[in-house]
């Protein structure tokens, strides 16, 4: 759960621990290789975007952890909030990509510093046709990402996007309205 509790299991330190870590930049530039090089067969592949919650109970302190809405437990809970970007081609999955999630209030405050839910999505297609500029890609979401914002961002950029939509949802398509 933490660098320190880690550094217990071999007796060494938190810091000891940390620092034995390669910079995040160097890991993603292997796993994008990773990716390039295992799905180059691949006429066609899924970017599926979603997000999962780090739960962090006590860490009123922490830095950016913040109440989210947790569907386990169907109330807010103090956590870090992780979105991530994978890829497959539908028999194999990799990870490509990921960024914290703050919450509502730091992003509100603060437009400018932190990424919005549709934004860190944007970000992580962005980065999908830059590793496969070469291949077919449909993105895969869940109702947090069905909104507005970035269902006419896909479109406008003509990426196909496969999403889970709210019952609630009204869609309207070439004129036509549509609810299911």
């Amino acid at each position: 759960r933490s660098f320190a509790n880690m550094g217990r299991q071999i007796k060494r330190s938190g810091d000891a621990i940390a620092r034995l870590l390669r910079p995040a930049e160097i890991s993603f530039e292997e796993i994008h290789y990773m990716c390039k090089s295992f799905f180059r067969n691949s006429p066609k592949l899924f970017i599926a975007i979603d997000d999962t919650l780090i739960k962090k109970f006590y860490s009123k302190f922490m830095q950016g952890a913040g109440m989210h809405f947790d569907n386990q437990y169907y109330r807010e809970i103090m956590a870090y909030r992780l979105t991530f970007g994978v890829v497959t081609n539908g028999k194999y999955l990799m990870p490509f990509g990921c960024e914290f999630l703050f919450a509502k209030e730091l992003i509100e405050a603060s437009r400018d510093k932190f990424l919005s839910k549709d934004d860190i999505a944007k970000m992580l297609v962005k980065k999908a046709q830059n590793l496969f500029p070469d291949k077919k890609l449909i993105v895969v979401v869940d109702g947090l990402y069905s909104t507005v914002n970035f269902i006419k961002w896909c479109v406008d950029r003509n990426i196909r996007l496969e999403a889970r939509m709210h019952s609630h949802r009204v869609v309207e398509y070439q004129g036509k309205k549509s609810q299911n």
